[in-house]
């Protein structure tokens, strides 16, 4: 699912995850806030990158073993990467 550049505002909705075929998000370049859902667990790429999510990456996303690309770059995120 592409929704780069879009002015997208608010948080990433965890319903989303809810979309079973869904392996690629890529929602960069928004207003898009909040912390990175979790529950994103089954996507292949995720693209998050220039938004201002706020903070800590979910030690969720490293467990799965499906997440191949991930991109969280200039975004508010603070603590350690697992």
């Amino acid at each position: 699912m592409f929704l780069d550049a879009n002015n997208l505002t608010g948080r990433l909705p965890v319903k989303l995850t809810q979309l079973r075929s869904l392996v690629s998000l890529f929602a960069g370049f928004n207003h898009l806030d909040g912390p990175v859902p979790a529950e994103l667990t089954a996507l292949e790429n995720l693209s998050l990158e220039g938004n201002q999510h706020t903070g800590h990456i979910p030690a969720e996303l490293a467990m799965t073993g499906n997440l191949t690309k991930l991109h969280l770059a200039h975004n508010r995120l603070t603590g350690p990467i697992s």
